[in-house]
């Protein structure tokens, strides 16, 4: 062996390595090589984006939530001036808003207000739409922004509780009656407008029977928090005094003279005069003699209008929009159902193969004061089913003169129906498939909601779909605090159907005010037909 080749043998390994090492560096790369490096480029940078993408959502869930807050501060600048004075005077309205005037179809009783917005997709209902609404007016959209704020300073300890004055919509376990669903809720717009008018009171909501109204309905993003109590500092003994005897104001007498408004329908007040200024003297008069001093004031409010007709007479202006071309957008601004009823609306439109604004309905309250007769649950079913048909080709009418092609529509349409009895939700869907209607559903199972409440041994009474909120499954008795001893979720039928009502197109009702308060809801407030007006409805006669 040469000597060079001996120096080469006695080299440590490690440099040998570290020689070939380098002489690979300095040779040319294979295209190959360069491909594979790109590859490890493109994950590492995909990596990197995917990680700063988590990193910025909460960042982004943060600026959302300052972006509210600044936005609300930036409203309430213009309210901070307040004196206690509500300011009609000041009452505005886009003037892209809809004209309030109600036109009347002396043959099918259809009112036809201007429609109101529709652009509040299910997917965006959780979110209020007060903010950005055109439709609702100024002194509304003030208030909302108010309320937002008041929550926000007492939740944030800027103000106390006692800075403010309250005005609580309750149903308590010691109240005689509370009636149902509609009765409960579906004065809405004119709680808020008494509210403001108190001299801006807080308007809350609490329930006792059947069970707290959280267990329903919740506040929507960025909407208006009525949950009672605003301060856990509130449920101090000394301070919930107006739960224990009768609510402060309980009659449309009472609550008129808080507006300072003369119902015109009273007798000695048809020549009353209701001008803004003479009814503020009167408001403002009657306010500081029995109510100024009272930090709670507490109302149970039934009405066959729910206030409608105060609220429509107390705008600022014919222009502005009525109760009912409000309603929808007042509503999700301050209630959104549960995640535990969303959940059960869903389900029911997918086990229906229902999808919002493409079916028509049907509701039929038949126990209703009192017990209807198998002969008129059929005869009823059947007007019902006759005035869908009526209301959907005064529709067609509009579009069509080809009456054979759109009745052919009309009986390839969709339709649910509900009630409260399973007579009346059966005889309805089986008249309307021998009618020829080709698609007629109902959630109403003969097993439905039957086990009839524990504390009673009647086996006679009607079989009905849902529990009453206030009677339970004995929607006729006159003794409603001993039916209301059930858990929350046999309640949630009563929230799951209204929606699903509300979610069609257009609807026929009848007694009550279920079937009304779901088509207030609704995308579209005019496709409506009311039995209480139209109380006969006839099939066509082919030629």
């Amino acid at each position: 062996m040469s000597q060079p080749q001996q120096q080469q043998q006695q080299q440590p390994r490690s440099i040998v390595m570290a020689a070939t090492k380098q002489q690979q560096q300095q040779r040319p790369r294979s295209s190959g090589n360069r491909q594979q490096q790109q590859q490890q480029q493109h994950r590492y940078c995909g990596g990197t984006k995917a990680i700063l993408l988590l990193a910025l959502i909460p960042l982004l869930s943060l600026a959302y939530s300052s972006l509210i807050v600044v936005l609300l501060r930036l409203e309430q600048r213009h309210d901070h001036d307040y004196d206690g004075q509500h300011p009609f005077s000041s009452w505005m309205i886009d003037s892209s808003s809809s004209s309030s005037s109600i036109i009347t179809n002396n043959n099918s009783h259809i009112h036809n207000n201007p429609p109101v917005s529709s652009s509040m997709s299910l997917s965006s209902s959780l979110v209020a739409p007060w903010r950005n609404s055109t439709l609702l007016p100024h002194w509304m959209k003030q208030y909302f922004a108010y309320h937002q704020e008041a929550r926000y300073n007492l939740s944030t300890g800027r103000n106390r509780w006692t800075d403010y004055r309250y005005l609580v919509v309750r149903c308590l376990h010691h109240d005689a009656k509370c009636g149902g669903g509609a009765d409960r809720l579906k004065s809405l717009p004119f709680m808020l407008l008494l509210a403001d008018q108190m001299h801006r009171r807080i308007l809350l909501y609490q329930w006792e029977r059947p069970t707290p109204l959280q267990e329903f309905l919740q506040p929507p993003v960025d909407g208006l928090d009525w949950r009672w109590p605003p301060h856990p500092d509130m449920l101090q003994q000394e301070e919930t005094h107006w739960m224990a005897g009768r609510p402060t104001l309980m009659n449309g007498e009472q609550i008129n003279k808080c507006l300072g408004y003369l119902a015109p329908d009273e007798g000695h007040n048809k020549n009353a005069d209701n001008s803004l200024s003479a009814r503020l003297e009167r408001r403002d008069r009657h306010l500081q003699q029995h109510y100024n001093d009272q930090r709670v004031i507490s109302i149970r409010y039934q009405s066959h209008n729910h206030g409608r007709l105060q609220y429509d007479a107390l705008r600022a202006t014919d222009d502005e929009p009525s109760y009912d071309q409000v309603f929808r957008q007042v509503w999700y601004s301050v209630f959104v159902p549960t995640p535990p009823v969303q959940a059960q609306i869903d389900e029911r439109l997918g086990e229906l193969q229902l999808q919002p604004g493409r079916y028509q309905a049907i509701h039929i309250r038949s126990q209703y004061i009192q017990e209807w007769k198998q002969a008129r649950i059929a005869s009823f079913a059947q007007s019902t089913v006759h005035c869908l048909h009526q209301l959907l080709a005064n529709q067609q009418q509009q579009q069509s003169e080809d009456k054979d092609k759109d009745d052919k529509r009309i009986l390839n349409t969709t339709v649910f129906v509900s009630s409260d009895g399973v007579d009346a939700a059966h005889a309805a869907v089986q008249y309307a498939r021998q009618r020829g209607w080709h698609q007629v559903v109902t959630d109403v199972d003969d097993d439905n909601n039957n086990d009839n409440d524990s504390n009673t041994t009647n086996t006679t009474a009607p079989q009905v779909t849902h529990l009453h909120l206030d009677r339970g499954h004995h929607f006729l008795s006159q003794r409603p605090r001993e039916w209301t001893q059930h858990e929350a979720p046999h309640y949630y039928d009563t929230f799951v159907d209204l929606y699903v009502l509300s979610h069609a197109q257009c609807i026929v009702f009848g007694f009550g005010n279920y079937g009304r308060w779901a088509n207030l809801m609704s995308t579209n407030v005019n496709c409506h037909l009311d039995m209480r007006v139209e109380r006969t409805c006839t099939w066509p006669q082919k030629p």
